[in-house]
C-alpha cells in the first residue's frame, strides 16, 4: 500500500490517501470471493460444520480415550451428543444422559 500525503488546492488543508497496488487488489478480490463462498456455504449448511469440526478437534485433543474409544465415540456421536466440557458423556440431543 502506497501512502500519499497531498494538500487540497481550494483550502491547502493536508489530507492522506491510501493507494492498492495491482497485487493488493488481486488478494482483496480473492478474499471477498472466498467469503462471499463461505457466507454462501453457510446459508446452505448452517454453522453445523463448523461445530462439527470443533467438537471433533476437542474430542482428538482429548487424552483419557484411546483411538479405538474415540472412534467409537464418533460413529455413536452421529446418532447421539458427546459432552466432553465437565461430564464426558454420552447424551441425548436434549442433555439427558444415555
Amino acid at each position: 500500500m502506497v501512502l500519499r500525503k497531498l494538500t487540497e488546492d481550494g483550502t491547502g488543508e493536508p489530507f492522506e490517501i491510501d493507494i492498492l497496488t495491482e497485487a493488493e487488489k488481486v488478494r482483496n478480490r480473492n478474499w471477498n470471493i472466498i467469503m462471499q463462498m463461505k457466507s454462501e456455504h453457510e446459508k446452505l449448511t448452517g454453522s453445523f460444520t463448523f461445530t462439527l469440526l470443533s467438537t471433533v478437534k476437542e474430542l482428538i485433543i482429548d487424552e483419557r480415550f484411546t483411538d479405538d474409544e474415540k472412534t467409537r465415540l464418533m460413529f455413536l456421536g452421529t446418532y447421539v451428543n458427546y459432552q466432553g466440557d465437565t461430564y464426558s458423556r454420552l447424551q441425548k440431543g436434549n442433555g439427558t444422559p444415555i
